[in-house]
């Protein structure tokens, strides 16, 4: 039996009824009793379940997504990508506290964290009216995105607007790096001339 249930989880996640086949992935998770049977089946709800998740939010559907992930993360072994994408889905829906949380905790552990700090910047930024910390956010982005004329235009503007005439000779290299990297660019421009 199941031998069978599997075979029709994975016929109903390929055809894209998730409801039907995530299902029968949970119940065989919970009624395996070989380990390594278990970890197989495990693994593979968690990429099914994984790939619907990010369906689910390329179409907007960001509670469910959020549900999606939450349900996931009942398993060991799930991908630490789900703390970043459970932070975007939270910045979707408007709770900036939780998804600086869910963001913060991916930069925790995370090997590849540099889009995070964007995340987490624009975040600080807009949401949080941090200016500081949002400088500090660019700042670590930029180690890794160095061709990157947004971030170099924001810590020009943001040194701007948080210290006025002080660090004066920061705003201007950042600015000027981004007129550098994208001269015809009228809000670097502006930028740099203010």
């Amino acid at each position: 039996v199941n031998s069978m249930d599997l075979a029709l989880a994975d016929f109903y996640c390929k055809n894209s009824d998730y409801e039907k086949g995530l299902k029968l992935y949970r119940e065989l998770i919970n009624n395996t009793f070989d380990e390594a049977e278990q970890h197989d089946i495990t693994n593979r709800y968690l990429n099914h379940a994984l790939f619907h998740a990010q369906k689910l939010m390329m179409d907007k559907k960001y509670i469910e997504a959020i549900e999606q992930y939450r349900d996931m993360m009942k398993y060991a072994g799930f991908p630490i990508n789900i703390y970043k994408n459970i932070g975007l889905c939270m910045k979707a829906i408007g709770n900036a506290d939780l998804a600086i949380k869910f963001l913060k905790r991916f930069e925790e552990i995370s090997p590849d964290k540099e889009d995070v700090y964007i995340y987490l910047a624009d975040l600080t930024y807009t949401d949080i009216k941090d200016n500081k910390k949002a400088i500090e956010y660019y700042e670590k982005a930029l180690t890794k995105n160095q061709n990157n004329y947004s971030l170099y235009n924001m810590l020009g503007h943001l040194y701007s607007t948080c210290y006025q005439d002080k660090y004066k000779e920061k705003q201007i290299d950042y600015l000027t790096k981004a007129f550098e990297l994208a001269p015809s660019n009228r809000i670097v421009v502006k930028n740099l001339a203010y």
